[in-house]
C-alpha cells in the first residue's frame, strides 16, 4: 500500500512523536498506535514499526512503519483504517466456547495437536512454559479482510490461533464476535510448494558445526553469540515431541547413511543442517542480520516429516521436510534453496508478515523464492551473475526430479511472468494463487538480476537477445545489476517498508524507496549508482506493474505533490516532479523532464515549495518542459561552471533579486548552456525549452 497522504506526514520532528498516537496519525479519537519494535539499519536509517488500535483493541493488518533519517521523519509506509467507522462494537455478543467451535466446525481437521498429551507436553518442555497449550484462546480484534483495509467492512472478531493435526493445518481463524460467522483465515504454515514442488540441488558432502556431549555429537550450533541451530528426526511420523537427535559417535558424518540406521547421521539431515546455517551465514554476512528476528531466534529444521509426504512446510516457528514420494522418487526436500526458501518466510513473520493469501501471499512466497537462490548461490561459493553458471541457476527442484518452478522462464512451468497475464491465478485455490502468482516476482528479481539481454532465454526474450512484448503488449528493455545489488534491493523492500496487506504495487512502489535510500547511503557508502534505481522501475514494466508504462520500452517517471528522488535508466526517459523539493535524474540520453504542479499542469510562479534539481542534464539531447505562457532565463552559478539556475521572468542584470528559482541543473559534461557561459534566454515560443 503506498503510504497516506496524512496531515503532516512529512512534518514530524523524529523524535517526539509520542508511541500511543504519533503526529501522522490523523485518524480519530478511537484509534492510537502502538510501538511494536525499532531498528537501525545498515544505513544508519531508524524504522519504527507500529500497531493500530482501535478501542484498544489491535487491527489485523494495520501496520504503520515510520521511516526516519538522521532524526527527521522520512517517510511512513503500510496501511492502516484512516477514518474508523463510528459506533464499532468493542464487546463480543458470542462467548469464546462458541465462537471456537465454529471456527473448528469451519477447519473440520479429523484431530488437533491439544488433542495429543505428548504434543502438549512437548511444547510446555520447548516453551518453558507450564502454561503453554495448543488449544486456542481467542483474542479480540477488529478484521476487515486480508487486503484493502480502507472500505472493507470493519468486524469485531475473535482470533483463533488454529493447529490441525490431521490433515495438518494452522492458521488464523477470524470469527465474528457478534453472529459466529468465519469472516476468514490467514495460513501460518508457508509450505515450499503446491501439488507437487521441490528445490535445485543437494549440497553433497560440506563443513558443519554440530556440538558434544561426553560420548557422542549432535547436529546442534550453539555459539556464544546466540546463534542456534537445531536438526531432528521425525523418523517419519507427525508428532513434534516424538523428534529425536541426529547423532554420531565422531564428528566425521556419513554421506549416505539412511535414518532408519542407527546413529541416523543421514545426508538429508547434512543438508537441512548445512542449509540452516548457510542461511543464518547469508543474512549475518550480507546485512548484519541476527538469524531471523534479528535477536537469536533458533533455526530448528525436523526433517522426516510423515511418509510419501512431498512437500516442506514454516509452521510459524520450525521448519519440517518430507521424505517426497513417488513423484520424485522418494527423495527428501532438504535441498540447499529449500532450506533458504523455508527458513525466509520466518524472515517475513518477523517484518513484513505478509497474508499468506492473494497478492500478499504470492509476495510472501516470491520473497521466499528470491533468497532461496540467492542463499544457494552464496552457499556455492557463486561468482558473477551468469544464470548459467555451475555454481547456481534460476530452475528450482531439477536435482530431486522435478523442476516447478523457473524464475527467469515462470511460463515454462504455467505461472505468470506478467501481472494478470498469462497464467495469473484468479480463483481462491492455493491461498488465492500464492505460488502460481509469485511467478511476477520471480521474474522481476531475475531480470533486475542479470537483465533482458544475456543470451539466455527468459520468458519474453529470444535467445539471440531480440526483446519481445509482455503478456499486456509492453516491449522491455533492462540492465541486470547483479545478484549483490538486486538481493539488497529485495531485502531493503520486504524488511524495511512492506505491511501484512501490501500487494504488487506496493512492492514496486517500495522497492524504488528502498533503492532510492541505496543510492544516497544517508552517510554510508552508496551501495547503487543513480543508473542502477532506474532499472528498478524497469524491471517492473517488464512484469507489467506500476503505471506509465509505454510500448516505447520504458515506463514514466512522476512524482508526488511532496519531494521526491526519482531515478530514471539508461533509456531515454520521461520524469516529471510534482511539487515539493525534486531531484531527477535521467541517467540516459534524451531525456525529458517536466515541471508541474499537482493543480496546475506546470510549476507554480510563487513561493518556493516547488523547485526542481536536476542532476545530470545533457544539454546536447536533453529537453526541460516549461509553459510557454512565461518568459525564463538562466544563469550560471558562479562557484560551480556546470551548474545552472532556471528563474521565471526576464533577466535584467541590473534586477536586485532574481524571480522566481524553478529548477537547478547539474550539466553531465562540460558543454556549458551558452556561448558566453553566464546568462541567457529561454525560447518561449515553443513548449519545449530544448538546450543545444
Amino acid at each position: 500500500m503506498a503510504a497516506p497522504n496524512l496531515p503532516n506526514a512529512a512534518a514530524g520532528n523524529g523524535t517526539g512523536h509520542g508511541y500511543a498516537n504519533p503526529t501522522w496519525a490523523v485518524d480519530s479519537g478511537t484509534s492510537t498506535f502502538q510501538l511494536l519494535s525499532e531498528e537501525q539499519d545498515s544505513l544508519g536509517m531508524v524504522h519504527r514499526r507500529y500497531q493500530q488500535l482501535i478501542n484498544g483493541l489491535p487491527v489485523e493488518g494495520a501496520i504503520a512503519i515510520e521511516h526516519l533519517r538522521q532524526g527527521a521523519l522520512d517517510s511512513v509506509s503500510g496501511e492502516w483504517i484512516h477514518l474508523p467507522p463510528a459506533g464499532l462494537a468493542d464487546h463480543a455478543n458470542l462467548n469464546q466456547a462458541r465462537a471456537l467451535a465454529r471456527a473448528l466446525s469451519w477447519v473440520g481437521a479429523n484431530s488437533y495437536k491439544w488433542q495429543f498429551p505428548e504434543e502438549e507436553a512437548w511444547l510446555k518442555a520447548n516453551s518453558h512454559n507450564p502454561s503453554a497449550t495448543y488449544r486456542p484462546s481467542g483474542q479480540l480484534v477488529y478484521y476487515a479482510g486480508a487486503s484493502n483495509l480502507n472500505g472493507a467492512p470493519v468486524r469485531l472478531a475473535y482470533r483463533f490461533d488454529v493447529y490441525a493435526q490431521e490433515p495438518l493445518s494452522r492458521q488464523y481463524v477470524y470469527v465474528d464476535a457478534l453472529n459466529g460467522k468465519v469472516l476468514g483465515s490467514n495460513s501460518l504454515i508457508q509450505e515450499s510448494n503446491a501439488a507437487g514442488t521441490a528445490y535445485t540441488a543437494y549440497s553433497g558432502y560440506q563443513p558443519i558445526i554440530t556440538d558434544q556431549t561426553s560420548s557422542y555429537w549432535r547436529l546442534q550450533e550453539a555459539t556464544s553469540n546466540g546463534k542456534t541451530i537445531q536438526t531432528y528426526n521425525l523418523k517419519g511420523g507427525t508428532s513434534y515431541a516424538s523428534a529425536a537427535d541426529f547423532t554420531n559417535s565422531s564428528n566425521t558424518w556419513g554421506l549416505n547413511d539412511a535414518y532408519t540406521t542407527s546413529p541416523p547421521n543421514d545426508a538429508y539431515a547434512l543438508d537441512a543442517h548445512f542449509g540452516a546455517e548457510k542461511t543464518y551465514d547469508f543474512y549475518k554476512n550480507f546485512f548484519g542480520r541476527n538469524s531471523i528476528d534479528n535477536n537469536g531466534f533458533p533455526l530448528r529444521s525436523y526433517v522426516h516429516y510423515s511418509t510419501n509426504y512431498f512437500n516442506a512446510f514454516w509452521d510459524g516457528s520450525r521448519m519440517f521436510y518430507g521424505d517426497g514420494s513417488s513423484t520424485n522418487g522418494y527423495k527428501p526436500l532438504t535441498s540447499l534453496d529449500v532450506c533458504g526458501h523455508e527458513i525466509t518466510h520466518g524472515l517475513t513473520t518477523f517484518t513484513a508478515n505478509l497474508n499468506y493469501s492473494y497478492e500478499s501471499g504470492a509476495l510472501n512466497e516470491g520473497f521466499s523464492d528470491i533468497f532461496g537462490t540467492a542463499i544457494e548461490a552464496f552457499a556455492k561459493g557463486r561468482t558473477g551473475i551468469a544464470i548459467n553458471s555451475t555454481k547456481w541457476n534460476w530452475t528450482l527442484g531439477e536435482d530431486f526430479g522435478k523442476v516447478i518452478r523457473n524464475m527467469s522462464n515462470p511460463k515454462a512451468y504455467s505461472n505468470p511472468d506478467t501481472y494478470k497475464g498469462s497464467y495469473w491465478a484468479k480463483g481462491g485455490l492455493d491461498n488465492g494463487g500464492v505460488h502460481t502468482n509469485s511467478g511476477v516476482l520471480n521474474y522481476w528479481f531475475s531480470l533486475l538480476t542479470e537483465g533482458s539481454q544475456q543470451g539466455v532465454e527468459h520468458s519474453n526474450i529470444n535467445i539471440d537477445g531480440t526483446v519481445d512484448t509482455n503478456d499486456l503488449g509492453y516491449k522491455f528493455e533492462v540492465t541486470g545489476l547483479g545478484l549483490d545489488k538486486a538481493q539488497a534491493i529485495a531485502y531493503r523492500t520486504l524488511t524495511n517498508y512492506l505491511t501484512p496487506t501490501s500487494q504488487y504495487a506496493d512492492a514496486r512502489n517500495y522497492s524504488l524507496k528502498a533503492a532510492t535510500d541505496l543510492v544516497t547511503g544517508n552517510g554510508v557508502s552508496p551501495l547503487l549508482t543513480p543508473a542502477d534505481a532506474g532499472e528498478v522501475a524497469y524491471a517492473w514494466n517488464a512484469v507489467g506493474v506500476g503505471g506509465g508504462t509505454s510500448s516505447a520500452y520504458k515506463p514514466t517517471f512522476t512524482g508526488t505533490a511532496s519531494s521526491d528522488t526519482l531515478f530514471g535508466g539508461h533509456l531515454a526517459d520521461t520524469i516529471t516532479g510534482l511539487g515539493g523539493l525534486d531531484k531527477l535524474w535521467g541517467n540516459g540520453g534524451g531525456d525529458t523532464f517536466i515541471l508541474a504542479s499537482p493543480t496546475n499542469q506546470y510549476y507554480t510562479l510563487s513561493g518556493d515549495s516547488d523547485k526542481a534539481d536536476i542532476q545530470d542534464f545533457n544539454p546536447s539531447e536533453d529537453k526541460l518542459q516549461l509553459s510557454k505562457a512565461y518568459s525564463y532565463y538562466f544563469s550560471q552559478s558562479s562557484s560551480d561552471s556546470n551548474t545552472y539556475n532556471i528563474y521565471q521572468g526576464s533577466y535584467s542584470s541590473s534586477a536586485t533579486s532574481p524571480g522566481e528559482l524553478l529548477a537547478t541543473l547539474i550539466l553531465n559534461g562540460s558543454t556549458a548552456l551558452d556561448s558566453s557561459g553566464t546568462a541567457g534566454a529561454i525560447t518561449t515560443s515553443q513548449k519545449w525549452a530544448v538546450f543545444v
